[in-house]
């Protein structure tokens, strides 16, 4: 896959919602998907 290419993905799934982009970068940006992350966290910290 192309860099190009790539970057139209992730740029598609930062629309839809999957993704947060996290560092507020042009370039060397970082990513976050969110519900999986949320798997990790303390029951307490979801508000179970």
């Amino acid at each position: 896959m192309s860099p190009a290419a790539a970057n139209q993905l992730v740029n598609r799934l930062v629309e839809a919602g999957v993704l947060r982009e996290i560092t507020g970068y042009a370039r060397n940006r970082r990513f976050r998907f969110d519900p999986y992350l949320r798997v990790f966290e303390e029951p307490e910290e979801r508000g179970a």
